[in-house]
């Protein structure tokens, strides 16, 4: 394919012409930083928990320090 890109000056232009551009790549920061933002349905999902037996288990907390963290 090297060679044939090199014989060919337009090869790569064809390629894209035939096949279309590659789709743009997933933004992970920004997936990241979208996927730890709470939501009001875990909010209140979280309130129910708390609620219902008092107590603040790994996965509350978790949620909890998520919800300190955006202020």
């Amino acid at each position: 394919m090297a060679e044939m890109a090199r014989e060919a000056p337009n090869f790569r232009r064809n390629l894209v012409l035939a096949f279309g551009k590659k789709p743009a790549g997933v933004d992970y920061t920004e997936a990241a930083a979208a996927g730890n933002l709470v939501d009001d349905f875990e909010q209140v999902w979280l309130e129910k928990m708390v609620d219902a037996d008092g107590e603040v288990d790994d996965l509350e907390r978790a949620l909890l320090s998520r919800i300190i963290e955006e202020g």
